[in-house]
């Protein structure tokens, strides 16, 4: 049996064989096909606490991928095929430091500045696909999305890809002079994926605390687009080797137990958003060694007090905050296949106490493993 260690919230234990026996194991196709059928508009309930009550509208979101494996990552150097993509003036601005850079400058003028105040409209998953917004002809978000998806395949072609469809953060620009408001730009970020599953962040991004450099940090893609021709995208370039063809998962009822056992706590107020992908770690403590080993975890966005009796901060009316921007949003993650908390980050929580070697690949069940 390949050795694995579970880390739980704070703390570190190793799983027992009467641990794995109890626990029904899943494909990444059997997990995206019960949420799918269980949870078609996300996860749909009202919960009274001892001191409240929550209400849970949350997407849960899963890629529709057929197995889950585990991959050797490493950052590689590569620069974009700029004659394949539409328009001129397009330049390279790759840097060094791995990170994929070009731009196309303004088709047409914009209008001045002077005067005018800026404003940024943010959205997050589920976000509407189908909305419009001024300046772009009357296409929708997801048109214009689906647009830099092939300006972004043209550019690479079918060496890396990203979770367009899902975008974990959308912002439109827009500027007021007087009575007149227009758009400047649309900026999007959305996950890149490897076989399918979307690689969500190092290990190092869900620790209140400094641990080893991560060979692979957040290799997302960032995509802007003005209503005056102007493009921008800026990514990095994975490589990914296959370790394992595919490992077990467990349900997401799993997951969702665990989450209510918070909010019975009354710890969590508010989940907004659950998503399946890849966290990683380094594979060796060797400073020389570039790679990462992803591993499958759900990631989990809530409002969370530390008591149940504690109620959440209002927000400062001169700086009204959205869901992600309240002092209480702390991001969780827990193993996709023993369905522990692995850790959490976010400035409501208590100090936390280092967990040993988390920075590094501590391993993982097989199936060979849970079929003993």
């Amino acid at each position: 049996m390949k050795r694995m260690m579970v880390f739980f919230l704070l703390a570190a234990m190793l799983l027992s064989a009467s641990g794995m026996a109890e626990t029904k194991y899943m494909t990444m196709r059997e997990v995206h096909d019960e949420v799918a059928a269980q949870y078609p508009d996300g996860w749909q309930e009202t919960i009274q606490t001892k001191w409240r009550t929550v209400e849970i509208h949350t997407p849960v979101i899963v890629p529709d991928a057929d197995k889950c494996p585990v991959l050797a990552l490493q950052l590689i150097e590569d620069h974009p095929d700029l004659a394949a993509l539409p328009g001129e003036g397009w330049k390279d601005e790759t840097t060094a430091d791995s990170w994929v850079r070009a731009s196309r400058p303004d088709t047409e003028k914009a209008p001045g500045t002077k005067n005018s105040e800026i404003d940024s409209h943010h959205f997050y998953a589920p976000v509407d696909l189908d909305m419009v917004w001024d300046g772009y002809g009357g296409k929708t978000l997801g048109a214009l999305l689906r647009e830099g998806g092939d300006l972004l395949e043209a550019a690479c072609g079918e060496k890396y890809s990203w979770d367009m469809e899902h975008p974990f953060d959308v912002m439109f620009n827009t500027r007021t002079r007087g009575k007149e408001t227009w758009t400047t730009g649309l900026s999007m970020s959305a996950y890149q994926t490897f076989h399918g599953i979307p690689y969500l962040y190092s290990i190092s991004h869900y620790l209140t605390y400094d641990i080893n450099k991560q060979n692979v940090s957040y290799p997302d893609v960032l995509y802007q687009i003005s209503p005056f021709g102007n493009v921008h995208f800026v990514y990095q370039p994975v490589q990914s080797e296959v370790m394992e063809e595919d490992i077990p998962l467990c349900s997401f009822e799993v997951i969702k137990d665990a989450l209510r056992k918070e909010i019975d706590a009354g710890h969590i107020r508010n989940i907004l958003e659950i998503r399946f992908g890849y966290t990683s770690a380094n594979r060796s403590k060797d400073a020389n060694d570039p790679v990462s080993v992803t591993r499958p975890v759900w990631q989990v966005e809530v409002w969370w007090c530390n008591k149940g009796v504690s109620e959440m901060k209002p927000d400062d009316p001169d700086y009204p905050a959205n869901s992600r921007g309240k002092r209480e949003c702390v991001r969780m993650i827990f193993d996709a296949q023993t369905g522990k908390i692995i850790s959490m980050v976010g400035d409501a929580l208590p100090t936390q106490k280092r967990i040993k070697d988390i920075g590094y690949f501590q391993g993982y069940l097989t199936w060979e493993d849970v079929k003993k």
